[in-house]
This record gives C-alpha cells, sequence and structure tokens, in this order.
C-alpha cells in the first residue's frame, strides 16, 4: 500500500513539472485562427523551446516575480504559431493570467511593421499569407478606426503602420503628441505616467521627455485575418508573455459536441 502512494505522489509531481515547465494543453476558444486551428481544438504547446520558464509567482501566493528563461532550444521566430498571456485590451494594465491565447507572430522586437491593402510587410519585405488561412475579399478598412491600437495612431485593420515593434532599450520620445500612443504602454512596464496642462510629462513622478524600453516584445496576428482580435487591436504581446510553440491538435470536438477524428494528429504549421 505505501509503494502505491510513494507511487501515486510521484506521477502527480511528474504530471505537474511536465505541465509546468515542458507541456501543456490549451483549448482554442474562436474563429481567429481558422483553418490553421478550429474553435474545439486542443492543441499541445511545446513550453520549453524556446527555454523553461521560471515561475510568475510565489508558488501558493499571488507575488509576482520577474520571469526569465533558461536553456532555450531556439529563438521565438516570425511564423511560429505561439500560446501566450493576453496583455488585455488596449487600454487595459494588468494582464489576466488565466487568458491565453493562440496567434501567428508576425514581427519580433525591433522590426518595422506595416500593413497595406491587406499584405504584411516587415522591414520592406512582403510575407507570405498562410496558405490555410483566410482573408475576406470585402472592400479595404482604408479609413482611420478607433478601435485600433494605439490610440489615436489613424490606422485602420487593413491599412496598419508602419510601426516600430519595442525592443529592450529602445528610446521613445514623449510629447504631447506621442503620449496617448504610449500612456498604457509605459504603464504595462510597471511605471506611472501622467500629463499635466503644461505638456510636460512625468513618470514616477520625475519629468522625462524620453522613456527607454524595458522589454522586447512582438506582434501577432490570427490567421483569420478579418475575424481576429490581434495586436492590431490591443498591442504588443511581452517576450516574457509567451508560453511556447503551438505543436500539434491530439484532441477536436466540433460545436455539436462530436468527435472531429480528423483533426486528431493534425500538426500546427
Amino acid at each position: 500500500m505505501r509503494d502505491l502512494i510513494f507511487l501515486l505522489f510521484f506521477s502527480c509531481i511528474f504530471a505537474l513539472l511536465l505541465k509546468a515547465f515542458f507541456i501543456d494543453a490549451f483549448r482554442i476558444p474562436t474563429d481567429s485562427m481558422r483553418n490553421t486551428v478550429l474553435p474545439g481544438d486542443v492543441v499541445l504547446v511545446n513550453k520549453f523551446i524556446y527555454g523553461i520558464q521560471t515561475p510568475r509567482t510565489i508558488p501558493l501566493t499571488n507575488i509576482a516575480l520577474r520571469p526569465f528563461r533558461i536553456l532555450p532550444l531556439r529563438k521565438t521566430l516570425r511564423g511560429d504559431v505561439i500560446a501566450f498571456y493576453f496583455p488585455g485590451d488596449r487600454n487595459t494594465i494588468a494582464a489576466t493570467p488565466s487568458q491565453v491565447y493562440v496567434k501567428r507572430c508576425i514581427g519580433m522586437a525591433g522590426d518595422t511593421l506595416l500593413i497595406e491593402n491587406r499584405s504584411i510587410f516587415v522591414n520592406n519585405c512582403y510575407v507570405d499569407f498562410p496558405p490555410h488561412g483566410l482573408i475576406a475579399e470585402d472592400d479595404l478598412q482604408s479609413v482611420s478606426d478607433q478601435n485600433i491600437f494605439p490610440s489615436g495612431s489613424g490606422f485602420s485593420k487593413d491599412l496598419y503602420g508602419p510601426l516600430v515593434i519595442p525592443y529592450r532599450g529602445m528610446q521613445i520620445t514623449l510629447t504631447r503628441t506621442t503620449y496617448g500612443f504610449w500612456n498604457t504602454f509605459v504603464q504595462r512596464e510597471g511605471h506611472q505616467i501622467a500629463m499635466d496642462s503644461s505638456g510636460a510629462i512625468r513618470i514616477d513622478r520625475i519629468t522625462q521627455r524620453t522613456y527607454t524600453v524595458e522589454k522586447d516584445y512582438v506582434f501577432v496576428l490570427g490567421d483569420n485575418r478579418d475575424n481576429s482580435y490581434d495586436s492590431r487591436f490591443w498591442g504588443f504581446v511581452p517576450m516574457d508573455d509567451i508560453i511556447g510553440q503551438a505543436m500539434i491538435v491530439y484532441w477536436s470536438v466540433d460545436p455539436q459536441k462530436h468527435v472531429r477524428w480528423e483533426r486528431i494528429g493534425t500538426l500546427v504549421r
């Protein structure tokens, strides 16, 4: 009996370590990545390919820690389908850790991104649209969209940028004009920012004319381009918030609760 208890105990510990550091499963709830993954697919995510990440909080508490990665097999690459913690809506400061999104990484830290007539250019190079992705054939949205990130940019979902994806050490010029652009971003990095009536901008109560970015970020899009709530609407994803790379569909159920056997074993590409 004692041997059985020890076996169950260590099996539980092994399963928890596997889930925490190596492989986890996430259910796809929306249409935003059709046809790469479908609503009802459950995908396995490789959590160690970008490096084993240290805990985000002290175990059994809500005290936040600054996570870092060790022993990465490779860096995040443009084109990877990644799982990440949703950073929040456009004007949300604190992310909700329980919300996990799966999207395609389009731009890396330091890249210049431009979406022109629905075509994507990164560092002036055209990026192929995923052959299994979806894009509408209706009229382009060429007028400014007030729901697009960043606030007041004048961008739309089909005409977006050019925009430099922030990288650690990047210097941001702070003015009355750019304040609305970077306000939420600076707060997400853990600082207080405010502008007074004269246009002076203070970060942590100190007047500043520039801000130095503290993290590397990526820009993500859904493969179902016109039905995706992605970086165009809510902003950049910190590298620290990337969970891993989506690998394979290991279970799938359609909206009518029928198992989609043909989806099981599908590689996520």
